[in-house]
């Protein structure tokens, strides 16, 4: 079962007492998550969630440069992010984690920072998805950051069609050459044009999760498969 909630522990203490409400029924129930704040994130938090029986959470920070968080008004600082990842990692609480690059401030450097991050706190066992470009929605701080740059005017529609944000300080191709560069250097980074696994090795990670009764979740099983195919040179 998912929580769908784009944000499952926003306010404190609502997701603890869900948890907690879970382990008192001892309901058998594997569980998953969308949005996880950093801010709002503990150890405690984890572990109750992990006794629910919650297999597999995803983070999205966004950014983990300082500059695009700000600019962004995420509500949260990269200690915040670094700190949540610290749990995850020390739990081996398996993660999906999205970041989308190009927001207000977004340049070469800005994403080296994110890189960074990735690189420092995020278990290579854990997936990342590395996308470009944000959607705008109305009534949200980028929309009024777009608003202020001309990139939308009062009274347009943002819905249909969808407006997506691209800082002015790196071209599309320029970020999108930075994403493909950081994913074929990264077995667990995907390209958006990844996101759909091949047959093949849908294949093998299901004859795999058989032959070894793994419980972990599917995304864990492919990124193994995925690196030994690189290796490998498949």
């Amino acid at each position: 079962f998912e929580f769908v909630d784009s944000t499952f522990n926003d306010p404190k203490g609502h997701a603890e007492a869900i948890c907690q409400e879970i382990i008192n029924r001892k309901m058998k129930v594997r569980l998953r998550t969308m949005g996880i704040n950093p801010r709002h994130s503990s150890e405690e938090l984890f572990e109750l969630m992990l006794r629910a029986g919650f297999v597999q959470i995803d983070a999205t920070p966004d950014s983990a440069s300082p500059r695009v968080l700000e600019k962004l008004d995420k509500g949260f600082k990269l200690a915040d992010v670094e700190r949540m990842a610290l749990i995850i990692k020390k739990l081996d609480f398996p993660t999906m984690w999205f970041f989308l690059f190009g927001g207000p401030g977004e340049n070469a450097e800005t994403f080296r920072e994110t890189l960074d991050f990735i690189d420092l706190y995020v278990n290579p066992a854990d997936l990342v998805y590395m996308n470009a470009g944000l959607r705008v929605y109305p009534q949200t701080p980028l929309y009024n950051v777009a608003l202020n740059e001309g990139r939308v005017q009062k009274g347009q529609s943002i819905l249909q069609p969808p407006v997506y944000y691209h800082s002015n300080e790196l071209t599309k191709k320029e970020l999108d050459d930075l994403i493909w560069e950081s994913t074929l250097k990264r077995h667990n980074c995907l390209h958006p044009l990844e996101t759909t696994p091949p047959a093949e090795m849908i294949a093998e990670a299901i004859a795999t999760r058989a032959a070894q009764k793994l419980n972990e979740p599917m995304f864990r099983t492919l990124l193994r498969i995925r690196k030994n195919w690189r290796d490998s040179g498949k």
